[in-house]
């Protein structure tokens, strides 16, 4: 089994691409299987992936080839390739695996969920063994068995304290044990059969771990049905007393089976995986079939996908089966993963026994897939319409808008009385900022403080640039601001002729009784007023802040490099005059006003000094 890769890649080689259009020699990269990255500008990882034949792969992103939707986005970003050439196709799999949680790339999925599973725990290397609630991310004793993992640390906490009530056994940890000389208050109220103070010999205890065990491995049904043939033979031998304790053991036996409610002799050991998308949110649901029974759905979910379904279902799965995971003999799927030989080929090797990878359309494991699917789904609908999703809802409903706004684009301008205007916009998708997609604008084109011509060329010089690119515009567009600046947007989309998305402005400052806020619509002669505390307008409000934060941010950047450019371009001005002169006076308007008499009068400097300075400035 291949736990991790062994020294067996060659040495890394690399590319620098031209910062205008990305360029890759082909003649270096090798026609060898093996991992491949991309990099951006500042050597940042965008994306890890595998192939057979890393230059055939490499090629397809640079000549058009590859049709998937998030080769569009990550091209124009590529500034330098890496390859790490492997033994097979196994490596490659296990390699790209690691690099991705090492690099953690923003155009690769990541199991986010996989940090800590909860699973239950059964010391077999024990003497004694003992059965306890842990966590993947701690290192469980030599020789330790591991049942699960669990939805949650309640549903495995349940399920031990189902199985004690059946089956008595130590949870204490072992320096407890070995430091104990007479049972503790658990042997006293029937929950453990004392072995720290001798009260049970090592084969009895072993019996009971034994079945234990069969609970655990989801064969129940066995376990009954031996339990029940002892109880009768009791019974015919006259020992009621021991009939007794079995008959208790199957009827809380078969309770905890009830729990199981999906059962088919025709299901053996098998993973289920359902898949929903809902634009760049996917959902993934795994039923865990084992002995026939579904004991176990994990729900997941990954936001801002970039990616296709079959590639982001290869990586999942790659992600998903690590130990103590038990990986089953077939995982169905509804849409075959990418790479599906090569995924049952690592997994095989894991588990040291076949394991198909597939789409399977029989009954009944279609009728299941179908289930999971529609888990996934429901799961896909639950995030947007609560968690983050709950004020895009309220949003959508308040504005009365055709669809979820899953991505809002907010616009606000900053200007000091005029001069170093600048324009901003953030992103905010699914509820959640996207930094990434945030955008400045250095105005170009309107002068003075004409704050309707400045947002109007924002809006125009954004728009056009997604409408030249054929990108989807956003599910709401907010303004910071009146009817004006609304009016202002609503023309600039008007004169570029396209088909606007819904707009809305919020005006800050601006209530109504101290108690209610207007949002200004299109085609709406009142604005829309909001209580102060409705979730709608405080999510609105929080959109709103961070543009505001943003465009301050910028303008303030772009005064100071202003500034310091002009200062640069004085003679004789280092860093320690240059600093002089600022505290002096304040800022560049008041140095420019000031006269040869009052520039002598800054520390340091003289008034030949004063006077180049004097000269150069009015000569400008």
């Amino acid at each position: 089994m291949v736990e991790k890769l062994e020294t067996k890649t060659e040495t890394v080689e690399s590319l620098d691409l031209t910062q205008d259009k990305p360029q890759v020699s082909l003649e270096q990269v090798p026609e060898r299987t093996g991992v491949y990255l991309f990099r951006d500008g500042k050597g940042k990882v965008l994306y890890v992936g595998k192939a057979r034949d890393l230059k055939s792969r490499v090629r397809n992103y640079f000549t058009g080839e590859d049709s998937r939707p998030s080769v569009r986005y990550l091209t124009p970003k590529i500034r330098g390739v890496e390859w790490i050439v492997t033994a097979n196709e196994t490596e490659a799999l296990i390699l790209e695996d690691n690099l991705i949680k090492k690099f953690k790339p923003r155009y690769n999925i990541r199991l986010r969920d996989d940090k800590s599973f909860v699973s239950l725990v059964l010391t077999a290397g024990e003497k004694f063994p003992r059965l306890y609630v842990g966590r993947s991310r701690m290192t469980p004793e030599k020789d330790s068995l591991i049942f699960g993992p669990y939805p949650s640390a309640d549903s495995a906490r349940e399920a031990l304290k189902l199985i004690r009530k059946i089956f008595p056994f130590r949870t204490c940890k072992t320096s407890q044990f070995k430091n104990r000389a007479r049972p503790c208050l658990n042997y006293e109220i029937g929950l453990c059969l004392g072995p720290c103070g001798g009260k049970v010999g090592e084969a009895e205890y072993a019996r009971i771990i034994r079945e234990v065990k069969v609970i655990l491995s989801g064969r129940g049904e066995e376990l009954v049905g031996k339990l029940t043939r002892e109880m009768r033979e009791s019974s015919r031998e006259l020992n009621y007393e021991k009939a007794a304790v079995l008959r208790d053991r199957v009827q809380a036996l078969e309770k905890i089976l009830i729990r199981q409610r999906l059962s088919s002799p025709r299901l053996s050991d098998r993973d289920v995986i359902g898949f929903h998308r809902e634009g760049n949110l996917a959902a993934v649901v795994v039923f865990s079939v084992r002995g026939g029974k579904l004991n176990q759905s994990e729900p997941y979910s990954f936001q801002g996908v970039r990616i296709g379904d079959a590639e982001l279902l290869g990586s999942f799965l790659s992600q998903y089966y690590h130990p103590p995971r038990e990986i089953p003999p077939e995982i169905i799927l509804m849409i075959e993963p990418e790479d599906r030989a090569m995924l049952e080929g690592y997994l095989s090797e894991k588990t040291g026994g076949r394991v198909r990878v597939g789409v399977v359309n029989r009954p009944p494991r279609k009728s299941l897939l179908h289930l999971a699917r529609e888990n996934a789904r429901a799961f896909s609908l639950s995030i947007l319409s609560q968690g983050s999703g709950k004020p895009l809802k309220t949003v959508q409903d308040a504005l009365r808008l055709p669809r979820l706004p899953r991505r809002i684009e907010a616009f606000d301008l900053s200007h000091l009385s005029g001069s170093n205007a600048v324009g901003a916009m953030v992103t905010f998708r699914d509820g959640e900022p996207d930094k990434d997609n945030y955008r400045r604008f250095r105005i170009k084109e309107a002068s003075g403080q004409d704050d309707l011509a400045m947002l109007y060329e924002v809006v125009t010089r954004r728009f056009r640039r997604l409408k030249e690119e054929g990108s989807d515009f956003p599910d709401l567009v907010l303004i910071d601001g009146g009817r004006g600046q609304l009016q202002a947007a609503e023309k600039a989309l008007a004169d570029l002729g396209v088909t606007p998305p819904p707009l809305a402005a919020l005006a800050k400052g601006r209530t109504y009784n101290n108690k209610e806020e207007g949002i200004y619509l299109p085609g709406r002669k009142n604005p829309l007023r909001l209580k102060a505390r409705h979730p709608a307008l405080r999510f609105l409000d929080r959109i709103r802040d961070e543009v505001h934060r943003f465009a301050i941010a910028y303008q303030r950047k772009s005064r100071k490099l202003a500034l310091e450019t002009d200062l640069d371009r004085l003679p004789g001005i280092g860093p320690a005059r240059r600093k002089a002169l600022l505290q002096h006076f304040g800022s560049w308007e008041k140095i420019k006003e000031a006269t040869v008499e009052e520039l002598s009068e800054v520390s340091g400097l003289s008034p030949e000094q004063a006077e180049r300075i004097y000269q150069k400035i009015r000569s400008k």
